[in-house]
């Protein structure tokens, strides 16, 4: 199987190397990124684990905030 990005619903390819897609990678917050590339081995294999389990959670709730749902626009311009 091919790796996938990790962020839930996405199906980006990845390179098996990487946690996440680009665009997803780019929406965990810095700390947790860091956590994720100072633990690469297997040797850290659980820690490693907890830091992407925290980036898909960080990305899962960014993507299903209401700040991004909104459809108005800014300034309010509607009705």
């Amino acid at each position: 199987m091919d790796p996938r990005c990790k962020a839930e619903g996405c199906t980006e390819p990845t390179r098996p190397e990487y946690v996440m897609c680009k665009r997803h990678w780019f929406m965990v917050p810095p700390n947790i990124r860091r956590r994720i590339a100072r633990h690469p081995t297997s040797a850290s294999r659980a820690i490693r684990q907890d830091a992407i389990a925290a980036a898909v959670k960080a990305v899962w709730e960014l993507e299903n905030s209401v700040v991004l749902k909104w459809s108005g626009t800014i300034g309010g311009g509607g009705t």
